[in-house]
């Protein structure tokens, strides 16, 4: 009997024991935040693995506490808000190009023999030449040399077309005179040779002055024929020496007898006209000027 309740008395005491590990496991698996015994413990997440060469993400951080903010567009990408562009800088406009005028128009027909690649008739020895034979229409001496150095435009006759006027040096000389190109209705160039005397100061309304000595001298207009030319001494002055050797001055104004003063008024208001502008005489300069100068007739 007594054997007995030594036995379970063993039992008993072991049973107790084990009660109190278990307990005791308890009591500290809640202290440590360990799983209760039982329970499957999920392993932590993998970090995701991005393809070959390229970073990882970071994760992102959980938004804070409180109102929503508008993320802050980066500065190196578009957004919908409209941008205004940075002025944009004016083009230059293209330079002007030196055209030939238009084929069959009295520009074209200018350009062709201001180059010389046509000719003109010289009504002075009555034979054609081109503008490199210039010589030939001022003299009959082969020695000369004749260059053009400017030239213009007006009318001077007064039809409604204008005349290419050509200022002529001769052997240095660069008041020899001037050659006038006259545009027939049939397309034929003429030429005219004038002595520098005979006309100066060329006006915008093509008149001009004349000069044969200090006291004969005036302005007018050119009348031009097929043949020759005609210079209309309309307002000018002109001396004489009486039947006693002295001399005596007229004036004509508008070709009627006047007084000096009202000569003088005349010439004055010559002289404030508009003087023509002149152009070098290169090939750029004739076919830009040959264009816009015919460009309305």
């Amino acid at each position: 009997m007594r054997k007995r309740f030594s036995v379970f008395a063993a039992f008993f005491t072991s049973l107790c024991a084990v009660c109190a590990f278990l307990i005791m496991a308890l009591v500290l698996g809640s202290m440590t935040g360990c799983s209760p015994v039982g329970h499957t413990v999920s392993p932590p997440p993998l970090p995701s693995v991005e393809p070959s060469g390229q970073p990882s993400a970071e994760p992102s951080p959980a938004p804070p506490d409180g109102p929503t903010l508008a993320p802050e567009p980066s500065r190196d990408v578009l957004t919908s808000e409209a941008v205004t562009p940075p002025p944009a800088q004016p083009t230059p406009s293209p330079a002007p190009t030196d055209a030939q005028p238009s084929q069959g128009t009295p520009g074209n027909k200018f350009y062709a023999v201001l180059t010389g690649s046509e000719p003109f008739y010289s009504t002075d020895i009555g034979q054609n030449l081109t503008i490199n034979e210039l010589g030939q229409a001022v003299s009959g001496d082969s020695g000369i040399t004749v260059k053009v150095l400017k030239f213009t435009c007006a009318d001077l006759d007064g039809d409604g077309a204008p005349e290419a006027v050509l200022w002529l040096q001769v052997n240095e000389n660069d008041a020899y005179g001037f050659e006038v190109l006259r545009r027939q209705q049939n397309g034929q160039i003429d030429g005219y040779t004038l002595p520098y005397r005979s006309f100066m100061d060329l006006k915008t309304d093509g008149t001009f002055s004349f000069s044969s000595g200090a006291a004969d001298s005036g302005f007018g207009s050119i009348s031009l024929s097929d043949k020759a030319y005609t210079i209309n001494e309309t307002t000018y002055s002109l001396s004489a020496y009486d039947s006693n050797n002295e001399l005596t001055v007229s004036y004509f104004v508008n070709g009627q007898t006047a007084s000096e003063a009202e000569y003088l008024a005349a010439v004055e208001k010559q002289n404030g006209k508009e003087n023509v502008s002149w152009y070098d005489f290169t090939t750029e300069n004739i076919a830009s000027s040959t264009v816009a100068l015919w460009r309305n007739f």
